[in-house]
């Protein structure tokens, strides 16, 4: 036993010390100066900047926090800590949690309310919120002859069953229910008001003894402006935050025996699976270590070693494989009909097999190695740094310092803690996306598990520094300092927090919080897009898979894309689409092998609108045509289509249908099958891109007249 307390220690030490090397060395800075793209370049940026901020602001905090550090005597800190225990500890456990529940859910309604104005910021978001619908009005996804050129939106594929969003269905139909009671607004903040209540009972049990600390700290996960931005604008992260907690607390309630506990956690973990996958995948180890080593600890090793501890353990994974399966049994029944196999999942019928786990070419052609991983590892944590509680302290940094310099065995529930929060780390260096957006947003279901942690660890800490520094009472006391440091972190942190949350509106993603045009709920509006949008919309109708569709517009001359289209469209010939043909026009094949970089020049047209232009090939008159329609500029098309009347709903609430406008020709398809619809164009009127609502005939007469 000695020598596996001794490895157990020296393993700590080594997991301590990855997390601040990974959390404070600045590997992310070489992310450019790989093969990754864009995706690095911004990644290098965003995290730069937040880095900056954290320790700019740190700076201020320590020499605020000094002073305040002066005037504390070194059980100054005990004292504090015992007297905010005791008033935290006064309500009964279920009332605090609903106090920290309605507390997370005003946040989040008023963030959705106030700041998002009830609209999404981010495709992923958008695109649930239009399935969303189709769920809501009784149907899996949207009808298969939807004329999808019309339609196309990022991230969706149209297969034999209909259209879909390439997400699991989980969170979608949770949008849908908001739907169907006519405010699915509320989503995201019922969801974070049940993760941070959950979440106080849950810390109660993993910190017995110290009920103060975990109701603090549970009402603080449940107020994380990451959890508050992505809840509010409708990210499935705040299903999945709110299932994994679900999970974790189940899971230990299991400990204490009743099959209804461990029939839930197993449910909770498959539901969370119907939402973000691989995060399921995280938790149910979680659950599982938690439901053997609590065990052990409470009966001892030596009856776990004799068999009565796997022979429970058994039976309580049984119960919980048990109450997964209804959750499971509908998700592989959704896949299968959807995207025609139970183990295919929509990012697979969109991206194929580069959108997979593991190191290879992602599907944007960046390379994603050990040394990527490494590197993108860092930037989740240090960016995790502030964002996790948005206060200046390195709170990624204090939990790499407490493993590292912690005396003895960790309490379980500080183990479980431990293992929840750092395990998504390592699976998320198994994926090649790491998104930078209101956070490192990968990690946002596991916020709860942080700031737990963090705040064990940071508690630990100023526990451990020594009351003061040589003999006398005037001497400096490390511990006051620390203290010190610490209360202005957190009190800075109350304003930083509103602000940050504050920051994702105003000026901020304003495309998002556009108004519809003042159309009547008969009429057919046109929305005019970019050149680029409009191909990529036409080779999604063309069954042109994802991967190659992107490759094609960003490796390739917007005209050359624009001639290998029009040869297949119609022709039933997409088997050979960027084929070079010189019996055909001597057309030259097109590059559709991704790769990160991009080496052809863009040709600015107006506001919103250009294309990558090839400067040795002079555009054809079709092409000619395609890039003057954008000479006033063009809008993101997507960002208004979803909010008209859709394919197979159109008799919906009255709405107009909001289209894509690909020029007269190709508009006809639409005016003929919508005969009983006013058409309209959303279009420029003039160099200065301010765009109305015209009539069709001589507004698209104008636009597409060269």
């Amino acid at each position: 036993m000695r020598m596996n307390a001794t490895m157990s220690t020296l393993l700590r030490r080594i997991l301590g010390a990855g997390v601040l090397l990974l959390a404070l060395v600045p590997f992310w800075r070489w992310l450019p100066a790989r093969d990754t793209g864009l995706a690095g370049r911004a990644t290098a940026e965003i995290v730069g900047i937040q880095v900056s901020l954290l320790w700019n602001s740190f700076a201020l905090v320590v020499a605020v926090g000094l002073v305040v550090g002066l005037f504390l005597s070194g059980d100054a800190p005990g004292r504090v800590g015992r007297e905010l225990d005791r008033r935290l500890s006064r309500p009964s456990s279920r009332g605090f949690a609903a106090v920290a529940g309605l507390l997370s859910f005003g946040a989040t309604a008023a963030a959705a309310l106030l700041v998002f104005e009830g609209r999404p910021n981010l495709v992923d978001a958008l695109v649930q919120l239009t399935h969303a619908r189709y769920m809501a009005a009784g149907m899996l996804g949207g009808p298969p002859d939807i004329p999808i050129a019309f339609f196309h939106l990022q991230n969706t594929v149209l297969t034999e069953a209909g259209w879909f969003s390439q997400y699991p269905p989980g969170h979608v139909a949770l949008l849908a229910l908001g739907m169907m009671v006519g405010a699915v607004w509320i989503v995201g903040p019922v969801l974070n008001g049940g993760t941070a209540a959950l979440s106080v009972l849950l810390f109660e049990r993993l910190l017995p003894g110290r009920r103060g600390l975990a109701r603090g700290l549970g009402l603080l996960a449940g107020l994380s402006p990451m959890v508050v931005a992505h809840g509010a604008a409708y990210m499935n992260h705040a299903s999945a935050a709110f299932f994994g907690v679900a999970a974790v607390y189940l899971g230990l309630r299991a400990r204490e025996g009743g099959a209804a506990w461990a029939l839930g956690a197993g449910a909770a973990v498959t539901a969370m699976a119907a939402v973000r996958p691989m995060s399921a995948v995280v938790v149910m180890v979680v659950v599982a270590a938690g439901l053997w080593l609590g065990r052990r600890e409470e009966i001892g090793a030596e009856g776990a070693e004799a068999g009565w501890g796997w022979g429970w353990f058994g039976s309580r994974a049984a119960l919980a494989t048990l109450g997964g399966l209804p959750f499971l049994a509908l998700h592989l029944a959704y896949n299968r009909f959807a995207f025609g196999g139970a183990l295919t999942f929509g990012y697979d019928a969109a991206w194929g097999p580069s959108h997979g786990l593991g190191f290879h070419v992602d599907p944007y052609g960046n390379m994603y190695g050990l040394v990527e991983a490494l590197m993108y590892t860092a930037a989740d944590l240090a960016a995790l740094n502030l964002n996790l509680l948005e206060i200046p302290l390195p709170l990624v940094a204090v939990v790499g310092c407490f493993l590292l310099l912690a005396r003895g065995r960790l309490p379980f529930g500080v183990w479980v803690l431990g293992l929840w929060a750092l395990l998504p780390v390592a699976a998320n260096a198994l994926y090649w996306h790491h998104g930078y957006f209101m956070g490192p947003r990968m990690l946002t279901e596991f916020v709860p598990a942080w700031v737990a942690l963090a705040g064990v660890s940071l508690v630990a800490l100023v526990q451990m520094a020594p009351e003061r520094l040589g003999a006398g009472k005037g001497r400096l006391s490390p511990r006051g300092v620390l203290a010190g440091v610490a209360m202005v972190g957190l009190a800075a942190g109350l304003l930083m927090g509103p602000q940050r949350v504050m920051s994702y509106g105003g000026g901020w993603m304003t495309s998002f919080r556009m108004d519809l045009p003042a159309a009547g709920s008969n009429d057919l509006v046109f929305v005019h897009g970019s050149w680029e949008g409009r191909l990529i919309s036409r080779m999604a109708a063309g069954g042109i898979p994802s991967r190659t569709g992107e490759t094609a517009i960003r490796q390739n001359p917007a005209c050359l894309v624009e001639e290998h289209l029009a040869r297949v469209e119609g022709a039933g010939r997409l088997a050979n689409f960027g084929v070079g043909a010189p019996g055909e026009g001597g057309l030259p094949a097109l590059d559709l092998e991704a790769r990160s970089f991009e080496f052809l020049p863009r040709f600015e047209m107006g506001e919103g609108a250009s294309f990558r232009n090839d400067p040795v090939r002079s555009l054809s008159p079709a092409c000619t045509r395609e890039a003057q329609a954008d000479r006033y500029g063009s809008l993101e098309a997507s960002l208004l289509l979803w909010l008209g009347a859709l394919p197979g709903l159109e008799g919906e609430r009255g709405l107009p249908m909001l289209v894509r406008d690909l020029g007269p020709e190709r508009n006809r398809e639409l005016l003929d099958l919508h005969p009983e619809r006013s058409p309209s164009l959303l279009a420029p009127t003039g160099p200065n891109g301010a765009f109305e609502l015209r009539a069709y005939a001589p507004a698209i007469e104008g636009l597409w007249t060269p």
